[in-house]
């Protein structure tokens, strides 16, 4: 297993990679930052329980909640947010766990805008290393992402039409779930990133790497983490 400085290197490789197939196929990755949503861990039968943290087996069911909002659009690193007009009306997802490793999970984030509604839809796509990790206070998870879809060209109000189709691959990441003894946390954040298909998103040809180092990686493309361990610190 690669130390923390070798998951750095790998993951900086990996960006630089990843940024040269980018420019040569003309592609665009979009980054969405969610908010303030509601987390609840519960047991394999789905009963609401205390969340056992590295050794967890059930899942968490992640929700809107009273206040869940989109902070930020970015494509290609460039902000959206002028161009949305969007506001998030629901997010409903479920994250499998077994024995802390995630085994599966699904999502779907609906925003309406301008009389209309839109939706994007995904499924996790958990490699080896993907489990619960342990950071500060809290807990980051953390999962590829496949079967990608936006409902049509346009979400909130910015056009989506390089990420049409509905197998999108991207990059999913919930940071820092910091559950009260009840496993419930009302103010959850969670960022993803997708790719075309067809681009080059993390795909079966990406070395798996365990959630501790997607930190890093997050940390390094600018998708929020720092803004967000800023807001919750």
């Amino acid at each position: 297993m690669l130390s923390g400085s070798g998951h750095r290197v790998a993951l900086g490789a990996a960006l630089v990679v990843g940024a040269s197939a980018a420019s040569a196929q003309a592609a665009s990755v979009l980054s969405l930052d969610l908010n303030s949503l509601a987390v609840q861990s519960r047991d394999a039968a789905g009963n609401a329980v205390a969340f056992d943290g590295l050794t967890h087996t059930g899942k968490l069911s992640v929700s809107r909640g009273a206040n869940g909002f989109v902070s930020a659009i970015e494509m290609d690193g460039a902000n959206q947010m002028a161009s949305f007009g969007g506001v998030m009306d629901s997010i409903t997802g479920e994250i499998f766990l077994s024995n802390g490793v995630v085994t599966g999970g699904s999502f779907t984030l609906t925003v309406s805008a301008y009389e209309e509604t839109d939706t994007y839809t995904f499924t996790l796509s958990p490699d080896a290393q993907s489990k619960v990790v342990k950071v500060g206070s809290g807990f980051l998870i953390s999962s590829l992402t496949s079967a990608g879809a936006f409902d049509d060209s346009a979400f909130g109000g910015i056009d989506v039409s390089a990420f049409g189709g509905s197998a999108l691959e991207g990059l999913f990441v919930q940071f820092l779930y910091q559950p009260s003894e009840s496993g419930r946390d009302r103010n959850a954040d969670i960022e993803l990133t997708i790719n075309p298909a067809g681009g080059p998103g993390p795909g079966p040809g990406v070395v798996p790497v365990p959630a501790a180092a997607w930190l890093g990686l997050a940390m390094m493309g600018g998708l929020g983490v720092q803004r967000y361990l800023r807001r919750r610190g």
